[in-house]
């Protein structure tokens, strides 16, 4: 009789394994960043841009790399950081519009994701809340 109450008492005093927490994960981003045709919308209008094919083509881009850590801190509370460096083409303010200056962009963020849902659902809601910084170096 003791050592089924005390069988009792244990199960009831350890946690329940978490089968829906997001597992860490690591992912490598691709980056495209694209302020000349931002600078178009703004100097005419997106609609015009858009509709006159004027936007940047692929050569025009300027592509860097990025890392992504994810981890789920409970089913439903997970952590996201995010490290990007790229070389963007960046209007760089009292130049003219297309006075572009080649520098370094280097961004950081942290990010804690609040869900409504665990992951045991294919659609689920969260919010988001976090900080970040960035460095542009011309």
């Amino acid at each position: 009789m003791t050592l089924g109450s005390l069988g009792s008492a244990y199960a009831q005093v350890t946690p329940l394994p978490t089968a829906h927490k997001k597992r860490p994960t690591l992912a490598v981003n691709f980056i495209a960043n694209d302020f000349r045709t931002a600078a178009l919308a703004k100097q005419k209008s997106l609609g015009s841009v858009l509709n006159d094919g004027s936007w940047s083509s692929p050569n025009q881009l300027a592509y860097g790399l990025g890392v992504q850590y994810l981890v789920g801190l409970s089913d439903h509370l997970d952590f996201s950081s995010n490290l990007q460096l790229s070389f963007p083409r960046y209007a760089v303010p009292g130049k003219p519009t297309f006075g572009l200056q080649d520098g370094g962009l280097t961004e950081v963020d942290a990010n804690i994701h609040l869900k409504l849902l665990s992951d045991k659902y294919r659609l689920v809601p969260y919010l988001s809340a976090g900080v970040g910084a960035n460095l542009y170096k011309v």
